[in-house]
């Protein structure tokens, strides 16, 4: 079931990716799972239940790094600047295997006009992980940003 939502996700079919996910066994605990589908659900902007399901993860596991970046990206949406960046801070010392730590980490960074700091937060998240495309994506962003 969650194979399949991540198949269907990865062919940007939201609804089905949700529709699997909701069909899982309520019982089930598992801060992964709950980051996944809260990330899943701020893709289609349903940014409420995805606090849900980030909270949850964090209140099984506090230092799930997913969920951290995650929060850390709603609150730069938000424009909680500092919070932003704090629980950034947070997640990338919870993993500091996380491409999708820092990559929330810059975007708190840009966020606080430290572009320097974005900009070699990505270059240490495409080293981590060099097959993530969201980093790489995020690194181009900057470079193109900062040559203007």
């Amino acid at each position: 079931m969650i194979r399949h939502s991540i198949d269907v996700y990865m062919r940007r079919d939201f609804k089905a990716a949700i529709d699997c996910l909701n069909r899982l066994p309520e019982d089930l605990r598992n801060p992964r799972l709950f980051a996944y589908r809260a990330s899943v659900l701020l893709a289609v902007g349903r940014v409420d239940e995805a606090r849900k399901d980030i909270d949850a993860a964090l209140s099984i596991a506090p230092t799930s790094s997913d969920a951290l970046a995650l929060k850390s990206i709603i609150a730069t949406v938000r424009n909680e600047k500092a919070e932003a960046l704090s629980l950034a801070k947070k997640a990338v010392d919870a993993d500091l295997k996380s491409a999708s730590a820092r990559v929330a980490l810059s975007y708190a960074m840009q966020a606080e006009f430290n572009l320097e700091g974005a900009l070699n937060t990505l270059k240490k998240a495409v080293q981590i992980d060099p097959e993530n495309a969201l980093a790489w994506a995020r690194l181009s962003e900057m470079w193109l940003s900062s040559e203007s």
